[in-house]
């Protein structure tokens, strides 16, 4: 065999392996695309942390999250455990999860909001946890979660971004015990959202402009659940539909007449 030929096959050999190192790294490429695309499992997500009763704080801690998802990180609620329903918020490596966390009805929790590798991302499931706290100041609680997740690669920014100034303005009556137990009417929701629709609040006591309550509004293009503290401040808690993932806050002009409801709710929101 002459040199000539030896160089000739050595040729055609280094052809053939950069034909399947291209080939691999094609497969590879695609392999990695694959991981945007639709997923859908079991999660555990066992929470432990700090618990503080008085004076009441919200819970905080750490996460490990497993099975369809693996992560790790910290979360805060943003609420005393025993307000319905509240938000947990888990800080991961991959990125946020919001989730609302309803403690009666069994323990109830969903997503509302996931940013980066969560951007998208669905699931709802069940909370155990230990006990009430032994002591009067505080303890250690340890919370786990359990049920399943989903989503799609379209499912990454689907949420419309809504930003900026809302009015919120309120016409309706107070009926129940004293007439203060329950308010419903009608809201017009103007700013950098419109809609309009039904609202309802439900009030642990007796006295609305004192206590806190929910303020619930249903709207053509979803609802939104919104935490009035008593004393004139709103924070919204909860969006469905168009308004998932939905936050905000701010302060109520008006007042209660009577049996009678007459006022503005002015902030800003943002997704």
């Amino acid at each position: 065999m002459t040199k000539s030929q030896v160089w000739a096959i050595l040729a055609a050999l280094l052809a053939l392996i950069a034909v399947h190192v291209g080939s691999s790294a094609a497969a590879t490429n695609g392999s990695g695309a694959s991981s945007s695309e639709a997923l859908r499992g079991g999660v555990v997500i066992q929470c432990t942390g700090q618990l503080r009763t008085q004076p009441a704080r919200p819970p905080h801690g750490r996460c490990v999250i497993t099975g369809a998802i693996t992560d790790r990180g910290k979360f805060v609620d943003d609420d005393v455990l025993r307000h319905n329903p509240h938000v947990r918020t888990f800080f991961g490596a991959k990125g946020t999860i919001r989730i609302s966390v309803y403690r009666e009805r069994r323990g109830h929790w969903r997503i509302i909001e996931g940013t980066k590798a969560y951007s998208g991302l669905r699931g709802r499931g069940w909370e155990s946890s230990t006990g009430p706290c032994p002591t009067r100041f505080g303890c250690a609680i340890s919370l786990t979660m359990t049920g399943t997740v989903s989503s799609d690669a379209s499912g990454a920014g689907a949420t419309q971004a809504l930003q900026g100034k809302v009015r919120i303005h309120l016409e309706g009556t107070l009926t129940g015990p004293q007439f203060a137990a329950i308010g419903r009417g009608r809201f017009t929701l103007s700013g950098a959202i419109s809609d309009r629709g039904a609202f309802v609040d439900r009030h642990p006591g007796i006295h609305p402009p004192n206590d806190p309550y929910v303020r619930t509004l249903s709207g053509t293009k979803g609802t939104i659940r919104i935490a009035c503290d008593g004393e004139d401040n709103w924070r919204i808690i909860q969006g469905t539909k168009a308004y998932a993932g939905l936050r905000g806050r701010g302060t109520l002009q008006g007042r209660y007449r009577f049996t009678g409801i007459d006022a503005t709710m002015i902030g800003t929101v943002s997704p």
